[in-house]
């Protein structure tokens, strides 16, 4: 147990809304067994508690502004298309409003419960990859720049074994985010060229085109090929911002060489290196993270574990001394490391989307 101050609950208090974003990943991997209708109904409760207005991501969000910029006379500042320009405490708290609405909210697209079980739309795959991504890289500075600060002030405010909790946690996130990533691309270049075949395929039949000695065909004057392209290029803008992060956040020399061969198998969607086994390259790209995933989930769950129940027997003293009631922890993890290892341990070519064939 580690003896917790109102510093470590402030972050304690931020950082179990970042882990919520990080285990929305789950949905992205087909589960034959079904997902956790209870994990999902916790999450989406944390997520409540953990935004209320006497929550320290409310009081953050507080702090870095709510509403919209204005000039030193009050008026609103607009941006170049006449937009209102909202403050950066505000930007977080929508962004985050956003995901809550589109996975967890009432009226839910991404996850819904339909006959008290969880269903999936693939459709939203890449834009809700692009919100968790950015949001989860906002959440990772954010919790970066308050230790930082804390520290300034007095680097033994913070237990070391509450830094090595969020240390940990990091790595383990931006780990899982990648392999969710290399799986979201398999998944698109399949479809890709799934649908570049069927194309050609059309083509042949209905015109006199051979696509394979015309000089001028391109695979993406076909409408559905080109959206995939445009899927994959989305991605791919991921996967090159995360691993453009972790240069700073996990700069270990074992962590980067395997973003640089992330990166250096990415290009094979673009023909360098050219895939020869396809199903072959596909394990290799997905797989890359998969011994960081189970390595670093093995070390962190002890270590939140210990602090989880740190924290919360520090909020028990807090309501019986004075009754406070301020959003924290009062319930179990929504979060299990082992359990979101183990999903992430898939086929490499396995996709959650229903319309794509290997």
């Amino acid at each position: 147990m580690i003896k917790v101050n109102n510093q470590e609950r402030y972050v304690f208090g931020i950082l179990e809304i970042a882990m919520v974003v990080r285990d929305t990943l789950e949905y992205f991997v087909a589960n034959p067994q079904g997902y956790d209708v209870g994990k999902y109904q916790a999450r989406r409760e944390i997520l409540k508690n953990m935004t209320a207005s006497n929550s320290p991501f409310y009081s953050f969000c507080a702090q870095n502004g709510l509403g919209y910029k204005t000039d030193e006379k009050g008026k609103e500042v607009l941006d170049e298309s006449g937009k209102k320009i909202k403050n950066r405490g505000q930007l977080l708290m929508d962004n985050l409003n956003d995901l809550f609405e589109t996975v967890y909210g009432e009226d839910a697209r991404f996850v819904r419960v339909i006959d008290k079980k969880l269903t999936v739309d693939p459709s939203y795959f890449v834009p809700v990859l692009s919100e968790i991504t950015g949001i989860r890289e906002t959440f990772n500075d954010v919790i970066d720049t308050i230790v930082k600060t804390i520290d300034k002030t007095d680097a033994t405010l913070l237990d070391e074994k509450f830094k090595e909790l969020i240390t940990l946690e990091a790595k383990y996130a931006r780990a899982i985010q990648l392999r969710i990533i290399s799986l979201q691309l398999n998944t698109l270049f399949l479809k890709f060229n799934n649908d570049t075949r069927n194309y050609i395929k059309t083509l042949r039949e209905t015109t006199s085109i051979d696509p394979t000695t015309d000089p001028s065909f391109k695979p993406t004057d076909d409408p559905t090929v080109a959206l995939d392209n445009n899927e994959m290029g989305k991605v791919l803008a991921m996967m090159r911002f995360t691993i453009d992060k972790s240069k700073t956040r996990q700069p270990e020399p074992e962590f980067q060489a395997l973003t640089d061969k992330m990166t250096q198998l990415s290009g094979g969607f673009a023909g360098n290196p050219k895939i020869t086994n396809l199903e072959e390259f596909m394990k290799e790209f997905a797989g890359v993270f998969i011994p960081t995933i189970n390595e670093v989930g093995a070390q962190l769950t002890p270590v939140f574990a210990e602090v989880f129940e740190s924290i919360r027997e520090y909020e028990v003293g807090l309501k019986n001394a004075n009754g406070e009631t301020a959003a924290q922890p009062a319930h179990e993890p929504a979060s299990s490391e082992e359990k979101l290892s183990d999903a992430l341990k898939g086929d490499e070519t396995t996709t959650n989307d229903p319309s794509v064939n290997k």
